[in-house]
């Protein structure tokens, strides 16, 4: 069995489609399970609370490990 990690945001649910470490933080690359276009990257804080990116600079770092 597979076991898929998801988290519901505004009423959706999202998957997790990949986790990396950067930096001493966790970030998740999800995406809707009904529209795989709706994308998204957070970063994991205490007990798997996500929250969104400190700045644009964070976001081109933190992509650029989900796009290697």
């Amino acid at each position: 069995m597979i076991s898929v990690g998801y988290y519901p945001i505004d009423n959706k649910i999202y998957l997790v489609l990949n986790k990396k470490e950067y930096q001493g933080n966790t970030y998740v690359f999800l995406a809707n399970e009904m529209d795989s276009a709706d994308v998204m990257v957070r970063k994991v804080e205490n007990d798997n609370i996500l929250k969104m990116l400190d700045n644009k600079e964070e976001l081109i770092n933190v992509l650029s490990l989900f796009i290697k």
